[in-house]
C-alpha cells in the first residue's frame, strides 16, 4: 500500500527490505548527510485531514537529490517499483508546482498500474533543482548503522553499568600512582588507536604471528603501561558488569582520566563504541604523523579524520606530558653532521648529552623539559623558545596556518584546555564501530571466539 502527500514517497512493509538494500549501496556521504525526520501519525483524524501520511507506524523522511531517489526506485525489483512512487519539491517549496494527483492521498483500491503511471507523470514534470523526499520505515536506521554511524552518549551505560566511570577511574589512579608513564602512554595509545581504523581498541589486540596493529613499526614505541592500564581497568569493570562495557570505551575514559590526574582538564566522555573485529599491522602505514612531518602533511592526516588545524594544534599539546626515545629525534642532532638550526643551541647540547650517537635505544627524553609531569600549556611556550623535541612540533610554531593557535595557547592556558577538550571529544568519534562491525570483547587483547 502506498500513500503520497506533500512530496513524500512511501512503500508498504513488504518491500522495505529491498529498499534498504538499495540505500546501503549509496555512497556513505549521501546517507550520513541526510536529515532524518520521524513522522508519527497519532490518530485516524490526522490521516483524514491529510496533515501526515498514515501507514500505522513511525516513518522517516529523508531529503535526497532527486537523482538518488530515481536510482533507488530503479534499483528495486519491477514489482517494488510498481508499488512505489515519489515526488519532487521545488526549492521554493511551492506545493502548487506538484501535480494535484501527487498531493492527494492514494486510496487503497488504486492499482499498481496507476501508481506506475503516476511515477512516469511526475518524472516528466520534474525540475532540475528539486529534491525528493524518500520515506521508509524504521529499518533506515539500520542502513545508517551499516555505514558506520553510531550514536554515542555519556549515559550509554546508565542502566547496564552505572558505576563504570568510577571503576575505570579507580583503576587508572592506581596505575598513575605506580608510574607517571601511565599518563603519556595511555594518551598516546588512544590517539594511535583512533587514527587507525577508528576508536575501536584494535590497537590492543595481541597477535601470536606479530601482524596486529600494535606490531606495526609506528606502534613499536607505544609504552606497555598504556596497554596495562586498559587491561586492568577492563578486569575491574568485568567484575561489576561482565560483558557490557567495550575496551574502546574504557580506553576513551582512561585517556580522559590520565589528563585530569596530571593537572589537566576533564570532560564528558561519550560512550557506546564497540570493539573492532580487525587488527592488521599493514593498516597502520601512512595513518600516523611522524616526528619529522611538516604541518601540511600532518594536516592531511587530521583532516581525513574530521579534525581541523585547530584540533591538530590542540591535540599536539598532549606532548606536554610526553616522552620519546632518542632514535625518533636523533636525526635533528646528528644528521649530515650538523644540528637542526631550529633547535635552541642550549637545548641541543642537553639532548646530545642525554642521547649520544651510540645511546641505548631504550633511553627516553621528556618532550617538555620545563614541566614534564604537569599537563599545562608550557609545551607551546617552549616552541617559541626553540624547545620542540620533534621537528614536527617545532614546525607548528613556524607554520603560517598553525602559528596563531600555538601563540594563543601559549598565552592562555584556559583557551588551550577548552580546545583540547573539544578536540578529544571529536577524536573519540572517529571511526566508531556499531552493529555487526564490532563486539564487546571479554578480553581486550583478543577477539571473542565465535
Amino acid at each position: 500500500m502506498v500513500h503520497v502527500t506533500n512530496g513524500h514517497f512511501l512503500c508498504g512493509n513488504n518491500i522495505f527490505q529491498q529498499i534498504v538494500l538499495q540505500i546501503i549501496q549509496l555512497p556513505a556521504s549521501i546517507i550520513l548527510s541526510s536529515i532524518i525526520i520521524c513522522i508519527i501519525v497519532r490518530d485516524q483524524d490526522e490521516k483524514e485531514r491529510g496533515k501526515a501520511v498514515y501507514i500505522g507506524r513511525p516513518i522517516f523522511a529523508v531529503p535526497w537529490p532527486a537523482s538518488h531517489c530515481q536510482s533507488l526506485v530503479a534499483g528495486v525489483t519491477s514489482e517494488a517499483a510498481a508499488a512505489c512512487s515519489y515526488s519532487c519539491l521545488l526549492p521554493t517549496g511551492n506545493q502548487n508546482s506538484i501535480p494535484t494527483r501527487t498531493r492527494t492521498r492514494t486510496r487503497k483500491h488504486r492499482t499498481s498500474e496507476r501508481l506506475s503511471s503516476r511515477v512516469r507523470a511526475m518524472e516528466r514534470r520534474r525540475r532540475g533543482g528539486c529534491f525528493c523526499l524518500l520515506a521508509v520505515a524504521v529499518v533506515v536506521v539500520a542502513a545508517a548503522a551499516a555505514v558506520g554511524e553510531a550514536k554515542l552518549s555519556p549515559d550509554h551505560y546508565r542502566r547496564t553499568c552505572p558505576r563504570v566511570e568510577s571503576i575505570v577511574r579507580s583503576a587508572v589512579a592506581r596505575k598513575v600512582r605506580a608510574t607517571f608513564v601511565t599518563v603519556p602512554a595511555t594518551l598516546r595509545l588512544f590517539f594511535h588507536d583512533c587514527f587507525v581504523q577508528g576508536c575501536d581498541a584494535s590497537v590492543m589486540i595481541a597477535s601470536s604471528s606479530n601482524d596486529a596493529e600494535k606490531d606495526a613499526p609506528d606502534n613499536q614505541s607505544l609504552a606497555g603501561d598504556g596497554f596495562d592500564t586498559v587491561v586492568r581497568a577492563k578486569a575491574a569493570v568485568e567484575k561489576a558488569c561482565p560483558g557490557v562495557v567495550s575496551c574502546a570505551d574504557i580506553l576513551a575514559l582512561a585517556a580522559r582520566d590520565v589528563v585530569s590526574m596530571s593537572s589537566g582538564p576533564s570532560w564528558t566522555v561519550e560512550l557506546g563504541r564497540l570493539d573492532g573485529l580487525v587488527s592488521k599491522a599493514g593498516d597502520v602505514t601512512g595513518r600516523l604523523p611522524g616526528p619529522d612531518m611538516q604541518p601540511d602533511a600532518i594536516t592531511v592526516l587530521f583532516d581525513g579524520n574530521g579534525l581541523a588545524v585547530h584540533d591538530m594544534v590542540a591535540l599536539s599539546g598532549a606532548h606536554t606530558v610526553g616522552f620519546s626515545h632518542c632514535a625518533r629525534f636523533a636525526g635533528r642532532l646528528y644528521r649530515r653532521g650538523a644540528v637542526d638550526p631550529s633547535l635552541s643551541p642550549s637545548y641541543a647540547r642537553q639532548l646530545m648529552a642525554a642521547c649520544p650517537p651510540d645511546v641505548d635505544p631504550t633511553i627516553a627524553v621528556d618532550m617538555d623539559p620545563v614541566t614534564p609531569t604537569v599537563f599545562d600549556n608550557k609545551y607551546y611556550a617552549n616552541l617559541a623558545a626553540g624547545l620542540g623535541l620533534f621537528a614536527s612540533d617545532q614546525a607548528l610554531h613556524d607554520g603560517a596556518a598553525s602559528r596563531p593557535a600555538v601563540q594563543g595557547f601559549a598565552g592562555n592556558q584556559t583557551l588551550f584546555f577548552e580546545a583540547f577538550k573539544e578536540a578529544m571529544v571529536k577524536l573519540g568519534r572517529v571511526g566508531v564501530k556499531s552493529g555487526g562491525d564490532g563486539e564487546i570483547r571479554r578480553d581486550c587483547t583478543t577477539f571473542n571466539s565465535k
